[in-house]
């Protein structure tokens, strides 16, 4: 399909709220971080010993599929987390948010990378859609595929996460702390049914959150500066948010209340035997080794564009779309991108 050079439109556009829209969910920290309670705290002996009974507590959390993963490769590797309504069957349903996340042990940097849900790009097989659409039609190994070929970075693992996942965690370990940088007043937000508008409110500023409202967070959209964009950005935040919470040792007791919220919100391939290590070690970096980016307007990355069909989508622009991926990947994309590197992606279909 021959598109148009795209321009860019001044100003937000205008939405309609897709009926059963679900945002992503902070499920890539109950993927990598949930046993971030361990800490540094916690004697070398006994964290040990809670290591292996976080292992037993995933072997019973994690989809089947994650038990059968292959192993981690020796260097970096990247998890696509996919927000979702439902994790068990794909058919039908549509990614509201997907998160590249990327960690390096051997450097200790991580990654994470949104990539807006309206991006509009070849789906491998099935020509110009929506990219939230490919999970949808082709299940992981095909939003693998098709979130690997827009950002050039290859993709070892999934996870598909349920949007009630983020109300249970953030309750669960009492609420989050989140920092909101602009006014939201918006008088049509849905109610729980979906089938008539509440109003939901918050000011600038830093907010103790509770899952309901940390969850009407993550979904705003509408009365955001730059809609869906603005909102990836929310999620970002709010992952962050609660992996700082759980990084409290009195998380620890929580341990069987979130891998039972695990049970029936997360579809992994994942190799369960690399969770706790992998968690232990990526709760231990700061922030200033998390790199963070959104494919947005103001690096350039999307553009605005009408398809032919009347649909308001974003462009993607790969010059600008590689510069923010070597921003975020950095030192980590010359081992992700070799061919002789072992990776668990033949597990991810």
């Amino acid at each position: 399909m021959s598109l148009p050079t795209p321009t860019s439109r001044s100003g937000r556009r205008k939405w309609r709220r897709p009926r059963g829209s679900r945002p992503w969910i902070a499920g890539a920290v109950a993927l990598l971080v949930l046993i971030l309670a361990v800490g540094t705290a916690v004697a070398g002996g006994v964290r040990a010993l809670l290591m292996d009974a976080a292992s037993g507590v995933f072997a019973v959390a994690f989809h089947p599929a994650a038990r059968g993963a292959a192993p981690l490769p020796s260097g970096p590797f990247t998890v696509l987390v996919m927000g979702t309504e439902k994790t068990k069957q794909f058919g039908g349903m549509q990614t509201d948010s997907m998160i590249v996340m990327g960690y390096d042990p051997g450097k200790r940097v991580a990654a994470v990378l949104s990539v807006p849900r309206d991006l509009w790009v070849n789906i491998p097989g099935y020509g110009y859609q929506r990219i939230n659409t490919a999970l949808q039609i082709g299940g992981p190994a095909l939003a693998e595929k098709t979130v690997s070929q827009t950002i050039g970075v290859p993709i070892d693992y999934y996870a598909v996460v349920s949007y009630s996942s983020l109300v249970d965690l953030v309750n669960a370990v009492g609420g989050i702390r989140v920092y909101v940088p602009y006014n939201i007043d918006d008088h049509c937000f849905p109610n729980p049914a979906e089938n008539a508008c509440t109003t939901f409110q918050m000011s600038k500023g830093w907010h103790n959150l509770n899952g309901i409202n940390a969850l009407k967070l993550a979904r705003e959209r509408e009365v955001l500066p730059l809609s869906d964009i603005s909102r990836d950005s929310d999620q970002q935040s709010i992952l962050l948010a609660l992996r700082q919470k759980l990084l409290n040792p009195f998380a620890l007791l929580k341990l069987p209340t979130l891998a039972n919220i695990l049970t029936h919100s997360v579809t992994t391939n994942f190799p369960l035997a690399s969770v706790p290590k992998v968690a232990a070690q990526a709760l231990s970096l700061p922030h200033s080794r998390i790199r963070r980016a959104v494919l947005q307007y103001s690096n350039n990355a999307v553009s605005n564009w009408t398809t032919p069909g009347g649909a308001d989508v974003l462009l993607g622009h790969a010059a600008a779309i590689q510069a923010v991926v070597q921003s975020v990947f950095g030192p980590m994309l010359p081992t992700l991108r070799s061919e002789a590197r072992g990776t668990g992606a033949a597990a991810g279909g």
